[in-house]
């Protein structure tokens, strides 16, 4: 089956890679990329708790510690296993599940004075530091990275989805289901999508698909893992 794959770096490249060793032709269309966004190099010892909802979070933050044992949230299992590569001692990962990650930070901080830092993109989904702060924690929001919209898909995706070649499209995220639509109705014959299956990380996700396709599939779980089982399945 050929594949379009959607999602940017971080990750693109391995999970092309687990596509392709699955027996999978893969093109990759990344509808975003990561741009970091200037900061000053911030004191971890401030803070008691350090928040991120994406492994762009991590790579893109700046501090003053080698190493810390700071208490550190994340979302997701990805991006735990990128905070301990990053020398982050003391990571909490609330394996994909947002309100997961409210309970884990009530667990573990039991002062409602504990300041934390959350670290995140200009564009991102929910109300996360609000939350927080309802809980009574001091919350202060970083914003270290912004993703930057691809204006148009390549001439090889656009060649490819006219000679009929493509057999599924992967979609990560609500904004590249919504960009992706948009640049489809500009570039491409929307009939050629109704033999195509868009393969979804959440129903959120599928939710932003405003154009027909023949199958929309939906992970189980919001993860690596479940979107490569879906696409198996198939």
């Amino acid at each position: 089956m050929k594949l379009l794959l959607t999602r940017p770096e971080p990750g693109l490249t391995e999970t092309s890679q687990s596509l392709i060793s699955a027996g999978h032709d893969v093109i990759c269309e990344p509808l975003f990329s990561c741009e970091p966004i200037a900061h000053p190099s911030l004191d971890l010892s401030h803070y008691s708790g350090l928040v991120f909802t994406s492994s762009n979070g991590v790579r893109t933050f700046n501090h003053d510690d080698e190493k810390s044992d700071i208490a550190t949230f994340t979302v997701g299992d990805k991006t735990a296993s990128i905070a301990v590569k990053a020398n982050y001692s003391r990571v909490l990962s609330a394996s994909g599940n947002v309100t997961r990650l409210t309970e884990l930070v009530q667990n573990t901080l039991k002062s409602k004075t504990d300041k934390l830092l959350y670290v995140a993109g200009v564009e991102r989904a929910g109300s996360l530091d609000q939350d927080l702060e309802k809980l009574g924690y001091r919350v202060q929001l970083l914003e270290t990275y912004r993703m930057v919209p691809k204006i148009c898909l390549t001439f090889q995706t656009v060649v490819a989805f006219q000679n009929q070649q493509i057999s599924g499209i992967l979609f990560y995220s609500p904004r590249a289901a919504r960009l992706f639509c948009n640049l489809a109705r500009n570039q491409l014959d929307l009939n050629t999508l109704k033999r195509i299956t868009a393969f979804c990380l959440s129903a959120r996700v599928a939710g932003e698909l405003d154009v027909q396709f023949e199958k929309t599939c939906v992970a189980e779980l919001p993860d690596e893992t479940s979107i490569l089982d879906l696409v198996a399945q198939t």
